[in-house]
């Protein structure tokens, strides 16, 4: 894997786990932007799309939360070989799932938890 921000990863993930969704957000959007390589921004998009969902949810935009968390899901599943380095991928491709075969909701979203490999 190409050197990147490690320690902004991580505490994105760390924001997330908290659902502190805007502050993943951020952290993940400037580390998108300013540190990755292209091979990087593959496995950041969808979790900055992950957390978009979630702000489009709680701000009432229910069919732009449900366009980002299925767009977020079927970029985890591109991403996946990348990503299995640094979280436990496929954990967090069932929870992803599991809330949108329920319709995608800000509660929904707050069950599902990044866990680091290792």
């Amino acid at each position: 894997m190409d050197m990147f921000d490690i320690e902004s990863f991580n505490k994105g993930i760390e924001f997330f786990n908290n659902q502190e969704y805007y502050k993943a957000h951020v952290t993940w959007e400037h580390c998108w932007k300013t540190h990755a390589s292209p091979k990087t921004k593959l496995f950041l998009k969808p979790l900055i799309m992950l957390t978009g969902a979630y702000l489009n949810y709680k701000s009432g935009r229910k069919r732009g939360g449900d366009y980002l968390l299925k767009l977020s899901l079927d970029r985890l599943l591109e991403s996946k070989n990348e990503l299995k380095e640094l979280v436990e991928v496929n954990l967090l491709i069932e929870s992803v799932n599991t809330v949108y075969k329920r319709g995608g909701s800000t509660g929904g979203l707050n069950d599902i938890k990044i866990k680091k490999v290792g």
